[in-house]
């Protein structure tokens, strides 16, 4: 008999989209687990925590404190398929992962459960007035600094090679 060609995706999501109760919340080991799921990022994303440094700090926590510092807000929460997907990509990526939506649709919910289903801390917050744009939250490049940094580096190094960037 063929295997069924889902299982087989389903077995190697980071985030599963589980609907957490207090008693059925994954084990640290199942957690690590899974975070031991995410590839090597880009090279353009190689910044922030390491998959490591994010199993060094689950292994860190008292199983007690973990419990206790769930949100409400992710217990019970069930997730559309596309949204597993989505944070799926955002979290092979490394990408930050925008949600919008209507008040009470879930948006602050999927964070939640993303971050207790696998043990990390819980999701970065981003207050949002009138006056805020896009560009408020978007990396900027200062390609001018750039510049500047990369020639102060070939005189220290002495060389006028090609410097990786």
């Amino acid at each position: 008999m063929p295997k069924d060609p889902t299982s087989d995706q389903q077995d190697h999501r980071i985030y599963r989209g589980l609907t957490l109760s207090a008693e059925s919340r994954p084990t640290p080991e199942e957690q690590q687990q899974h975070l031991s799921r995410m590839p090597p990022p880009p090279p353009w994303r190689t910044f922030g925590l390491s998959v490591e440094q994010w199993r060094e700090k689950a292994e860190s926590q008292n199983t007690q404190d973990i419990v206790r510092k769930i949100n409400p807000r992710a217990l019970g929460f069930v997730p559309t398929k596309q949204a597993v997907e989505l944070v799926n990509a955002a979290l092979c990526l490394r990408r930050p992962l925008l949600i919008e939506g209507n008040p009470g649709s879930g948006k602050t919910s999927l964070a939640y459960a993303v971050a207790a289903e696998l043990g990390l801390p819980g999701p970065y917050r981003w207050s949002i007035v009138s006056r805020t744009t896009l560009k408020d939250g978007l990396y900027a490049y200062d390609a001018i600094g750039r510049l500047q940094e990369v020639s102060l580096l070939r005189q220290q190094v002495g060389n006028t090679e090609r410097i990786k960037e």
